[in-house]
Formats: C-alpha cells, sequence, structure tokens
C-alpha cells in the first residue's frame, strides 16, 4: 500500500476486503485478508469451483480514515437527535429533545458544547422542566425525554430523528473522505485472472448445517446459491416451507433487514394471511398467521435508537431482551434477531449494551427452552456512501466482531452471515437483493429445521 504522497506505507491497519468471483458461473467468494503489519497485506481464497475466476480487492478505508472514524465515533456521540411528540387533546401537539444518557449525566458538558450546536446539552429552559425516564430498570439502557411542563409522561405518542449538520472532522480528516481513491477497487499490477483446474469437487461436506461461526470466508456462491463451508445446505422449495414451519411461531426482532425476511416468507407461503394492524407508520411491527399449517410469524422493531426522520409510535419498538425473557420457547418457537445499522452514529458502549442484554436474555431462553430455534443475522454491508461518520462499513463490520464474541459461545445460537454473503458479490446496498435474501433465508431455515 501507498500513502497520498506516492510513497510505500510501513505500517498496516488498512480495511481491505477481497473477493474472487465468476460472474458466468453465478460465482462468489469472499478472501481471508492478512494484515502482515508492515504496509503489505496477503489475500487467501478457496477455490470452490473450476473454470476462470477474477481476484478484486476493495481499500474501504485507510488506516488514518479508520482512526479518524473511531475517535469521531466516541468523542462526538451527537451525530443524530431524537425527539419527542407529546400529544394532549384539545392542546397541540409538543415536541421536546431525547438523549440517550442517564438523569445524572443530562446537564453535564458534551464534547459538542465547543462546536456549537444542541448536542447532548440542555438548554435552560429544559434544565428546568421535568423528565421523562425510558430507561427500563432492568436493561440500564438510558434513553430520557424532556418532558413539557403542561404534558404527563404517559402522552409521549411519537419519536423521530434528525441529522446534526456538521461533523467536526477538521480538514486533515475530511480530505481522507473526500479522496477520489477512497473505497474504489484496487488495480492490480500483474494478473488478476486465474483459471481452477480438476475441481471436481466444490467443498468437502462433513457434517450437517450447524451453529459455527468464522472469521474466515463462511461460504460462497455458486450457480447463484450460497453453499456455506464445511456442511451441506437443504434447498427449501414451497412445499418444504410449509413443512418446516408447521405448528410454529417465528419471531423477528431487529430491523428493516429482517423485515425482508418475513416478507420473503410471507410471499413464499401463498395461506400466509396479513394481519392489519391499523399502524401507518413506516416502522411497525408485522403480524401474519397460517390457519391452515397453524404458523404464525411477527417482526418486532427493535428498541430505540432506531434512525428515522418521519414520526414513528413509541409503543411500536420493543426491547428485545424483554421481550426474549417473557418468551416461553421450545421446539415449536423460532426467534431470529437482527441489529446494527441503527447504532452506527453512537459510541460502540451502546450496541455493546444492548448485545449485553440480549445475550444474558438468549441464554435464559434456551436454558429453560434449550430446544428453542435461536439465529443471529450478522450485519452486512451498505452504501458505499459519503456520510462515513454515521454511517461507515467499518462500524457495521465492528458490530460483526462484537456480535460473533456474544453469541458464539452459546449452545443452540445460530448465525446467517450476512456480511459475507453481500461482500463476496461487492453488494454494497442496506437492503439487499432479491436473490441474495432469499439465500439468507434458506440458511435461516436450514438453522431452524434440521434435522436430528
Amino acid at each position: 500500500m501507498r500513502d497520498a504522497h506516492g510513497k510505500p506505507k510501513l505500517y498496516g491497519g488498512d480495511f481491505i476486503v477481497g473477493r474472487l468471483f465468476n460472474s458466468e458461473l453465478g460465482a462468489a467468494v469472499s478472501g481471508s485478508v492478512h494484515d502482515i503489519g508492515n504496509g503489505s497485506y496477503r489475500l487467501s481464497f478457496p477455490l470452490p469451483w473450476t473454470g476462470n475466476a477474477t481476484i478484486a480487492v476493495r481499500l474501504l478505508h485507510s488506516r488514518e480514515a479508520v482512526n479518524a472514524l473511531n475517535y469521531v465515533r466516541e468523542n462526538f456521540p451527537e451525530k443524530i437527535a431524537f425527539q419527542a411528540v407529546f400529544r394532549k387533546i384539545p392542546e397541540s401537539p409538543k415536541t421536546t429533545n431525547c438523549y440517550m444518557t442517564s438523569v445524572e449525566n443530562l446537564n453535564l458538558p458534551s464534547s459538542s458544547k465547543d462546536r456549537g450546536d444542541r448536542g447532548g446539552v440542555v438548554d435552560d429552559a429544559e434544565r428546568d422542566g421535568n423528565i421523562c425516564s425510558l430507561t427500563d430498570s432492568k436493561l440500564c439502557e438510558p434513553w430520557l425525554c424532556i418532558k413539557p411542563n403542561t404534558s404527563l409522561c404517559k402522552s409521549l405518542q411519537h419519536l423521530h430523528s434528525y441529522n446534526y449538520e456538521a461533523i467536526p472532522w477538521g480538514d486533515e480528516y475530511q480530505e481522507l473522505f473526500e479522496s477520489e481513491k477512497a473505497q474504489e477497487p484496487l488495480k492490480a499490477n500483474g494478473q488478476s485472472q486465474i483459471f481452477v483446474e480438476n475441481n471436481d469437487r466444490v467443498i468437502p461436506s462433513q457434517h450437517r448445517c450447524e451453529p459455527v461461526m468464522s472469521l474466515q470466508p463462511s461460504g460462497h456462491y455458486f450457480r447463484n446459491e450460497w453453499n456455506p463451508l464445511g456442511y451441506t445446505l437443504k434447498r427449501f422449495s414451497r412445499q418444504d416451507v410449509v413443512t418446516c414451519l408447521r405448528g410454529r411461531q417465528v419471531l423477528f426482532f431487529g430491523d428493516s433487514t429482517i423485515v425482508q425476511w418475513w416478507n420473503h416468507l410471507t410471499a413464499m407461503v401463498p395461506t400466509f394471511k396479513k394481519i392489519d394492524l391499523h399502524i401507518q407508520e413506516i416502522h411497525r411491527p408485522f403480524h401474519a398467521i397460517d390457519t391452515v399449517n397453524k404458523i404464525t410469524m411477527r417482526y418486532f422493531p427493535h428498541a430505540y435508537p432506531f434512525i428515522c426522520a418521519k414520526l414513528q409510535r413509541a409503543v411500536d419498538f420493543t426491547p428485545c431482551a424483554n421481550a426474549i425473557d417473557n418468551l416461553r420457547g421450545g421446539k415449536d418457537t423460532a426467534l431470529a434477531l437482527a441489529l446494527g445499522p441503527h447504532f452506527t452514529p453512537f459510541p460502540l458502549r451502546v450496541f455493546l449494551a444492548r448485545i449485553f442484554n440480549i445475550r444474558e436474555a438468549v441464554i435464559g431462553l434456551l436454558k429453560r427452552s434449550p430446544k428453542t430455534a435461536v439465529v443471529i443475522r450478522l450485519v452486512s454491508t451498505r452504501e458505499l456512501i459519503l456520510d462515513y461518520a454515521r454511517f461507515s462499513n467499518w462500524f457495521l463490520f465492528k458490530f460483526n466482531e462484537a456480535l460473533r464474541a456474544a453469541f458464539q459461545d452459546i449452545k443452540g445460537v445460530a448465525f446467517v452471515d450476512a456480511w459475507d454473503m453481500t461482500a463476496s458479490v461487492d453488494s454494497y446496498q442496506l437492503h439487499p437483493n432479491s436473490v441474495i435474501v432469499s439465500n439468507q433465508v434458506n440458511v435461516f431455515l436450514n438453522h431452524i429445521c434440521k434435522q436430528g
């Protein structure tokens, strides 16, 4: 690697992804990136198909940019603001600010005070008012809103978010992200294509689908079908899906990326009937039932932070840990969780606190009902956008490390490696296309419906 002046770099730490692909075969696999530490990197790839293969490497962020992202994430947490709307008939609605902080810390100075925006510092009018603490006493994840003087906390009906305008990068950091080379594919100095010969087997299948995670590539595509490394996937037909889910309740917790699973399954099984909950907001619970096969399928948005500029009903957002604690569980219950995209603008501790609480709830669920199926959807890649301080793929990558660390030692928890399933095909969309979603759902079904 070279720096901005064209000089060889003598240190590592760059955020690099690599992949091997053959578009004609619908084949792709991610590479393992080994940071040698002196500015050089070694990429290794499985060779799961016979024929042509093209190597592609993308620099998502330089080490300098990664350092800048980490610094801004931890030291300038007020990049997204939240507001609450209180409604009391016949009075007009009243809007106040909300904060992810404790009551004790509400009036403490913030690093944002020096840059002149609102940040986490309340003004005199708010300081004199009352507070609606929405912090769950068991979960201890700080969340509160300022209460208008003439309103009750129970009249808090809607929430929404908006972006603070300025991010305090500094000129030297801003140049890193304005570079035309940022996040572009790297050009090969030599051969970028290979031909794989005499590969008459794709990957040896040693056992059935089991909850396994690895920092290495977890699978590959061939003919646009995902094949995990080391075990065989069943391809679920429509009838297979019905047989798998018959007599079960399937619960999805998270965000719109897992709503894609809910939508895929309800479209795949024609006997599903979507229940109209008479909620008009974008982010809301979903409920579908199949009375013929006795299947219930529900989706619940995770609790705040939840980024959406439009008003959302406060009651529609569910603390996942509490909901899991209230589950009876059992072999007739399947649970899928997805967390990540709404947490990237905030310090890492916010995400860690959330997944720690969910981890404890999952441990409790599997202790009382060990046959409950629990699946974690890892975070997938998203757009290569310029708003790096809020939504960089680097943050999502680190979230996946945290999710692996939190859940990989829990027997009975399986993973869908959504990152690998998008990065390997160079997909950078928050909501992957239908082919990718179909493959994700197929992995999910294999986990919850495995035999024996």
